[in-house]
């Protein structure tokens, strides 16, 4: 007998929709966390920047508040064109209903934001290692797999979330968006275990790019 409604089915069929809005988080501002870094260094125009008197950290908050908008502007539009294609296809030909009304939308925007302030705090530290706009888009397009493993592991094998998970970034947020689209409200403990992680790591990853940027060796690379 199976007991699942018919939103819990369609969600165990496109829980590849929170696999979408997380990549977006990392993928929509990696290019702007390149070029402000490994680009400008290798335009030379990094250390002319940096001689300004102004603390370090004001130039870093400055890079990442760019990335910030360009991650939250693709989340955004990816949700939107996820609401578009999906009132496009027939799913209850085939049993199957989902129905992304403006709060659900809004809610997994909301879960999906810390993970863009996180993301591109990562993207600007992993960046600032690289000598050269290539070598950084290398890097930074292996990183991209870290967010899809919880994503295609839900996809494959769906397991039971349990609370340690909310401590994980991107892990979390993959976990809140699928008990979003199943029709289950996630408690507010959840929610502030999974912000306040994602929150907690980013600052410290900008941080370290913050002290990265304080010594000499920034100019170079290395």
């Amino acid at each position: 007998l199976d007991l699942a409604t018919p939103e819990k089915q369609a969600a165990s069929v496109l829980d590849i929709i929170a696999l979408f809005v997380i990549l977006a988080a990392f993928f929509c501002n990696m290019y702007v966390a390149i070029d402000a870094t490994a680009g400008e260094r290798e335009r030379r125009s990094l250390e002319p920047l940096l001689i300004n008197p102004v603390p370090r950290a004001v130039f870093v908050g400055g890079k990442w508040l760019a990335t910030v908008v360009f991650g939250a502007c693709g989340v955004l539009l990816t949700l939107l064109l996820l609401v578009v294609s999906i009132s496009l296809v027939p799913l209850e030909e085939i049993g199957l209903r989902i129905d992304l009304q403006p709060g659900l939308v809004i809610g997994i925007f909301l879960i999906a934001f810390p993970l863009v302030l996180f993301a591109g705090a990562f993207q600007l530290l992993v960046s600032s290692f690289a000598r050269s706009f290539k070598e950084a888009q290398t890097y930074l397009t292996l990183t991209l797999f870290v967010p899809m493993v919880p994503g295609m592991v839900m996809t494959m094998s769906p397991f039971v979330a349990q609370d340690w998970m909310m401590v994980v970034p991107v892990l979390s947020q993959q976990v809140l968006i699928s008990d979003l689209l199943r029709g289950e409200h996630p408690s507010l403990l959840q929610h502030s275990f999974a912000v306040t992680s994602t929150l907690g790591c980013g600052l410290l990853v900008l941080w370290l790019t913050s002290w990265l940027f304080s010594r000499e060796q920034i100019l170079f690379g290395d």
